[in-house]
């Protein structure tokens, strides 16, 4: 079954996820990884903290995104990174990334030490949830919505985290 990506990224001052610099780092980064993964990227910025960035994609297996990442031309790739952005945690996720609505607005994440029953909120499309592959006591849910739904509808605690759509 394929996995889901999830990344954690700290943009660096003074850029921002509407910055053209990291935005074109983006675009080739989606190029590259999508011919590798054949899935596409997608991006989020955190509703609280415009500075993280959230990837969210596709791979069919960790092992052969953890491959892909170790070549040597993607860490040189990677290293152009550096002064823009810095990886605060990445995750493979047992969750198909296919799952996932293509053209989401908003998404919300959880980690939890078990699956909860997510309840309906207004707006919400799609409602999925995975162990980390890599921690099995975490597992991470995640709700889909339309544009906006979660900020005007409803109040949430820091536990969740919502993630508004990057169109680059």
């Amino acid at each position: 079954m394929p996995v889901t990506e999830f990344a954690v990224l700290k943009i660096k001052e003074p850029y921002t996820a509407q910055s053209e610099i990291l935005q074109a780092k983006l675009r080739v980064l989606d190029q590259r990884q999508g011919e590798a993964s054949s899935y596409p990227l997608t991006y989020y910025t955190d509703d609280k903290d415009p500075s993280i960035l959230y990837v969210v994609s596709g791979w069919d297996t960790a092992e052969s995104h953890l491959t892909w990442v170790r070549d040597e031309s993607n860490q040189d790739f990677f290293a152009t990174f550096g002064p823009l952005v810095s990886v605060e945690h990445s995750v493979h996720v047992d969750l198909d990334f296919n799952q996932f609505p293509g053209e989401t607005g908003t998404l919300a994440y959880k980690v939890d030490v078990a699956a909860a029953e997510v309840k309906d909120a207004p707006g919400q499309i799609w409602v999925g949830h995975g162990v980390a592959l890599e921690k099995k006591t975490d597992v991470y849910q995640f709700a889909a919505f339309n544009f906006d739904t979660l900020r005007r509808n409803s109040a949430h605690g820091d536990d969740i985290k919502i993630m508004n759509r990057v169109r680059l």
